[in-house]
């Protein structure tokens, strides 16, 4: 009997870091992120009477607003009077919550561009993942991505409404200034019925508020990450070759 050619001992081989697969996984993730950037993260809407008034807060574009059929001279809170249109947060004196959505646009385009690096390793012919340490590597990239996505998209509800606060009681005097429950000083998710307190519903209409499109495809993101780094963790290297086994 004929042995076949020997190779001899050989090294244990590593797993591909990033297969195919999860290079679409992690496209499909920037794609998601790229379109949350452009969609609001958050919203409000109020109805007093005939009159609807609706808020979005944005990272790229700040605050947008209208009033349909027409607003007048009511005050719907910060920033004081019917805004109309698309401003900035520090134009109408959102300062604070203008900061908040800038450090929480950080966090997620530092993620994005940790994503990207890693597709960038695993183009054909890259040796960065073909390694134990490739892929040590492309595992600590990903979850840092998944760290900064995640906390970008966390500092919404955990610090929004004390920015809001904040922002409104250095316009509105103490009186008139937002502190009843509940209000989007006090909730990133709520909503509210006619009542007798200084707030949100305070002159007879209702109102609700909660989180845009674009911060519920920042959580998705954040699961499509996880997804990714379950499904290419490291795994059990292929012992080497006995070659005293017959």
């Amino acid at each position: 009997m004929t042995a076949g050619p020997s190779t001899g001992p050989t090294a244990s081989v590593p797993r591909p870091h990033l297969p195919r697969g999860t290079v679409v996984l992690l496209a499909a993730t920037l794609v998601v992120i790229a379109v949350a950037l452009v969609l609001p993260w958050w919203s409000e809407t109020e109805v007093f009477g005939p009159s609807t008034w609706t808020q979005a807060f944005s990272p790229l574009t700040g605050v947008t607003a209208g009033c349909s059929p027409t607003c007048g001279p009511l005050d719907f809170g910060p920033p004081s009077g019917p805004l109309q249109g698309t401003s900035s947060f520090s134009s109408v004196g959102l300062d604070d919550t203008g900061i908040l959505y800038l450090t929480s646009l950080g966090l997620v385009l530092a993620g994005a561009a940790l994503i990207g690096i890693a597709i960038a390793m695993s183009v054909p012919g890259s040796k960065e993942f073909s390694s134990p340490r490739g892929l040590r590597t492309g595992t600590a990239l990903l979850s840092v991505a998944l760290l900064a996505v995640a906390v970008g998209a966390a500092l919404l509800p955990a610090l929004q409404p004390s920015a809001l606060r904040a922002d409104t009681t250095s316009k509105l005097s103490e009186g008139n200034a937002w502190t009843a429950a509940p209000s989007p000083e006090t909730s990133f998710l709520g909503g509210c019925q006619p009542g007798p307190f200084h707030g949100t519903c305070a002159s007879g209409g209702s109102a609700n508020w909660g989180p845009g499109p674009g911060w519920v495809l920042l959580v998705v993101a954040a699961a499509l990450l996880i997804v990714v780094l379950l499904r290419n963790g490291p795994g059990p290297e292929r012992p080497a070759a006995d070659p005293n086994h017959d």
